[in-house]
Order: C-alpha cells, then structure tokens, then sequence
C-alpha cells in the first residue's frame, strides 16, 4: 500500500512537471537509482537470512534470494542430527539450492549420474543439477537386532487371535528370522546383538574450528558408496541399504558363518585347552665382587684407586 502511494505522488510529479516526455532522462536515472538501492538492500539484507560471514557466501545468498523472488530456486534444507528438516516437496524442487548442516550431521550430495560432495557441517550451495543423496549423524550409533530374552519365540499363534495379535507375532518372527542362525547338528539358535558404531573421525582440538563429533571427508565418501540395493525381491524390499544398516548385516552374516561350525553342545561346554607353564625369568649372575678386607690393610696396602 505504502509502494502504491509513492508510487502515485512520484507520477503526480512527473506529471506536473511537464509530463513523461519531458522528463526522460530523469525518470531514467531514477530507474537506475532504485534499481542499485534495491541490489543493495538485497545484499544488505542477505548477511541476516542465513549466518554467513564472507563476501563471496553473500553474493550466493543475495543470489539465491533473487531466483526465490523468481520462483527459480532449489531446495532449502537444515540436516539436524543426521535427519532432513524440510517443507513437504522440497527435496523435489532443482535449481541453485542450499543446505544447512549442523555440528551432528554429514551430508553427500549427488548429480543426475554420479555422487559428488561430502559436506560436514556448516553452511554449504548446491548447484543447479546437485541434491542431497545420504545424510549422515556423527554421533555413535547403536543398533540392536532381535528379540527379547523373555519372548515366546518358539510358541503357537492361537487360532482365534486379534488382528492385534496376529501383527505382534508377525513382528516377532521377523525379529527372529533376523538373527536366526543353525548350529552344525542342526539347532536353531536366536540371540539378542548390539552393535556400536560411528564414522571414522577425530573430533576437532579444542580451540580450533570444527565439530566436536569429529568429521572426516573419506570416511562419509566410503560409507556413502558403500550403499546398494536389498538383494531380496519385491517392491518393499527394492529400498537402498543405508549405510548405518551395513555394519548390523555384516554382524549378523559373521554370527551365522561362525554358528555353523559348532554343534549346540559345544556353544555350552568348556572345552578351552589349559593355559601353558608361565615361563619365569633366570635369576641374574652375581656381580663379580672383591673379597673383604679389613679397613687398616685396605689403608695400607690397597692401591689407590681401590
């Protein structure tokens, strides 16, 4: 409203003064003028829409204003610990984007044909055809695979159970089937495993600029590229294997390999060989010493040096 009526009282102006054609060259650099007062607004303005602080990082983001006001801009995305904070569709939207990472979060982008940046934390622009293609917590990740110690893994389902019911079972066998392995005389054995894990990384010195969760470039490219696809089949399974679900797998596929090479009653009997006979070191020779002699004839007849 406040644009419409400057706007109004400058025509009036205008007007006034001899109209339009009259007053060309004026209107011209008035134009000129507002134009540069609104490139440095935008500029101005820029340093307070995200927390950057060199010259070249605002020219990027008075950029990315300038294609927001024409609808041409890319995602904007804040990874908090590990996870996407975003409007519906936003990952969707190409063009010049922007992704905020915090001191928690690792991210690697990707092109249309290939992955192509680790970015840790801070402040990073994407480019034209560049999307977020993993998203990555530097924080040490625990994942526990399996049932409970007290579950009735081996029971019957009753046949007048709810629908309730029938899902609990349901999740229960594919808790079991997880984890189940068979020992070498053919026994089923169901166990409760943990992993602990984090990405390969020191956290920053004291002091010195960097996250305190540690981040290291070669260590999200590996478990970035490590990814693949589910070898089972369907649409459900179809899914990417994410990189903090590998080192459960690789747990879970060691478990089995080293299951089947014992029977149930090995697993349960101590059959470890006896520790050997703890070599004890020799007592060391005696010095070499000189007889004793009593003080008068050391006095006497003693050389010196003795």
């Amino acid at each position: 409203m406040l644009a419409m009526l400057l706007a109004g009282i400058y025509l009036y102006g205008i007007i006034w003064n001899g109209g339009i054609l009259g007053n060309i060259a004026g209107i011209g650099l008035d134009l000129a003028l507002l134009l540069l007062l609104f490139l440095a607004c935008t500029f101005w303005f820029a340093q307070f829409v995200i927390p950057v602080h060199t010259l070249v990082d605002r020219l990027k983001v008075t950029r990315w204003l300038w294609l927001h006001a024409g609808s041409a801009r890319g995602a904007a995305i804040f990874v908090k610990n590990g996870r996407k904070v975003e409007r519906d569709g936003e990952s969707k939207m190409r063009g010049p984007g922007v992704v905020w990472v915090d001191s928690a979060s690792a991210v690697m982008t990707r092109s249309n044909s290939n992955l192509q940046r680790a970015l840790g934390p801070g402040i990073h622009f994407l480019e034209h055809d560049e999307t977020i293609a993993t998203t990555f917590s530097l924080h040490t990740q625990i994942c526990t695979l399996g049932p409970g110690y007290a579950e009735p893994l081996f029971g019957t389902l009753k046949e007048q159970a709810s629908e309730e019911e029938r899902n609990q079972w349901a999740l229960l066998q594919a808790s079991r089937m997880a984890v189940s392995g068979q020992t070498r005389d053919g026994n089923e054995v169901v166990p409760n495993i943990s992993v602990v894990f984090r990405l390969d990384a020191w956290p920053a010195p004291k002091g010195m600029p960097g996250s305190r969760f540690g981040f290291a470039r070669e260590a999200v490219e590996k478990a970035a590229r490590a990814e693949g696809m589910s070898p089972n089949r369907g649409a459900e399974s179809s899914k990417p294997v994410a990189w903090n679900q590998l080192p459960s797998l690789m747990v879970v596929d060691l478990w089995r390999e080293y299951l089947g090479k014992f029977t149930l009653d090995e697993l349960f009997r101590s059959s470890f060989p006896g520790l050997p006979d703890i070599l004890q070191p020799k007592d060391p020779a005696p010095e070499m010493a000189l007889p004793w002699t009593p003080p008068s004839v050391r006095r006497h007849f003693l050389p010196r040096y003795l």
